[in-house]
């Protein structure tokens, strides 16, 4: 009898635990982009990347270190960085039948750029957004190294940080 009760309780818990999920992805009102399983594995790598970028980016201006803060967006969060190869690519208007994979820049195959045929015109409006504010960042950072001004450089982050929160307010990024 007891065991019975506690199976019941624990199925009456897992449905409404599904159930519940189910009304969260209902409430959900980003844009779905649909991409294979790979092409989003990738992709959420990467995100996870710049948040290490971001935090590394931190770590070097409490320490005082503002060129060190400009290398690391402009080498890895930058336009011209690897990671934002997608966004140099024009966008497909969420269209991936009208092209293959990208060259990246150094003409070799790039996973990263992988997503660009996928994208909606505003995803990808909102990427070149962000990996241009990182450039701006690197510019302010590098200049800022010789008086320490901190308020005009964590402005200048922000703007990198406005444009994560933009794209993921946006849009979700799910399997095909």
């Amino acid at each position: 009898m007891k065991r019975q009760f506690l199976v019941t309780i624990s199925l009456i818990f897992v449905t409404q635990f599904v159930f519940a999920a189910d009304a969260l992805q209902l409430l959900d009102t980003r844009q779905v982009v649909k991409v294979p399983a790979a092409v989003r594995a990738h992709f959420l790598a990467g995100m996870r990347q710049h948040l290490v970028e971001i935090a590394d980016i931190q770590a070097a201006l409490a320490n005082g270190e503002f060129e060190r803060a400009a290398q690391i967006a402009q080498q890895h969060l930058g336009l011209s960085a690897p990671g934002s190869a997608a966004c140099r690519m024009p966008s497909m208007a969420g269209n991936p039948s009208d092209a293959q994979h990208f060259p990246s820049i150094s003409g070799a195959l790039s996973a990263s750029s992988d997503i660009a045929p996928y994208m909606p015109k505003a995803m990808h409006d909102v990427g070149v957004s962000m990996h241009h504010a990182a450039d701006r960042f690197a510019a302010v950072s590098r200049a800022a190294a010789s008086t320490s001004d901190y308020p005009v450089t964590l402005r200048a982050l922000s703007k990198v940080t406005e444009g994560c929160v933009a794209c993921h307010a946006q849009f979700r990024v799910v399997e095909q």
